[in-house]
């Protein structure tokens, strides 16, 4: 009984400070963006004062939180409380999972990709037995940041925990084609393929993008072969065999696949579909949306 007491005075006190707070906020009638450090107190400050709940306090920075994303505040001020309410809530509950993907998907909608990435992969480091987390970091690298070797490394990541949806390695594939970073996605491939505990069908999903990153490689050496014949001799080739792409040169043509040029010297692909990927901003990763934590 004492102990539901002692929880309910705190409730009652962080619950204080943070209407004195939000008294303040109003008091100030700034139309422009307000202080952060005036409006969110740090997480020591609020630890000590929770007495040993600071899992507790969190929930109640929660709800703030929640009642801030949907205000006209949020609009009017560009979401400038959305990271340091997100990093309080965290802070205090390092284990609350939903908390960090919240903030991110909630800072990535603002445009805020520097400060979503930070608190996403704050959460994948505390909650590393959960996929979705570096789920949302990896579509937040690469739809907000445009770093998309970094964003295919979180998928891949987020494929290596137990319950993820299958498609996460493909993403992963799909995503280093993307990013000229070929040889570490075969890399990070291989680094899968190596655990005996995969399924058949995981394998060989796993083996087939395998496959698919391989000759994208090969594609792409053959572009720069004639990227470089274009700079050397001022004119585009007439055949990729002027190239060193033939039967009897360095780069010999897959079974299979066949390359050729257009009128403009572009190398075109047939028997292979290449890894693309949609422009990021064309989709929304929110049908993913986790249970709350």
């Amino acid at each position: 009984m004492k102990a539901i007491i002692r929880v309910a005075i705190l409730l009652a006190a962080v619950a204080a400070v943070v209407a004195v707070q939000d008294l303040a906020s109003s008091a100030t009638a700034r139309p422009s963006r307000p202080s952060t450090d005036a409006v969110v107190p740090r997480a020591g400050v609020v630890r000590r004062l929770a007495l040993g709940h600071a899992t507790a306090a969190s929930d109640v920075y929660w709800l703030r939180f929640i009642s801030y994303l949907g205000s006209d505040q949020a609009v009017r001020d560009g979401g400038s409380l959305l990271y340091p309410l997100g990093t309080l809530i965290t802070d205090l509950d390092p284990r609350f999972a939903y908390a960090h993907e919240a903030a991110g998907l909630a800072l990535n909608e603002f445009k805020r990709f520097e400060e979503a990435q930070a608190i996403l992969d704050a959460g994948v480091r505390r909650n590393p037995g959960r996929w979705q987390t570096p789920f949302y970091a990896g579509f937040n690298a690469w739809d907000g940041l445009r770093q998309y070797e970094r964003g295919a490394e979180l998928f891949l990541r987020a494929a290596r925990v137990p319950g993820g949806p299958a498609y996460l390695a493909d993403l992963a594939a799909r995503l280093f084609a993307r990013s000229d970073a070929v040889g570490q996605g075969i890399a990070l491939l291989d680094a899968m393929l190596a655990d005996p505990g995969l399924t058949p069908s995981v394998r060989e999903e796993l083996q087939l993008r395998r496959q698919a990153l391989e000759v994208e490689g090969f594609i792409r050496r053959v572009e720069e072969r004639v990227d470089l014949f274009r700079i050397r001799n001022g004119r585009n080739p007439v055949s990729l065999a002027e190239c060193g792409v033939s039967p009897d040169g360095p780069l010999v043509v897959p079974e299979g696949l066949e390359l050729g040029l257009d009128a403009r010297g572009v190398v075109t692909v047939e028997g292979f579909e290449r890894p693309r990927l949609h422009e990021p901003g064309s989709s929304s990763p929110r049908k993913h949306r986790a249970d709350h934590r």
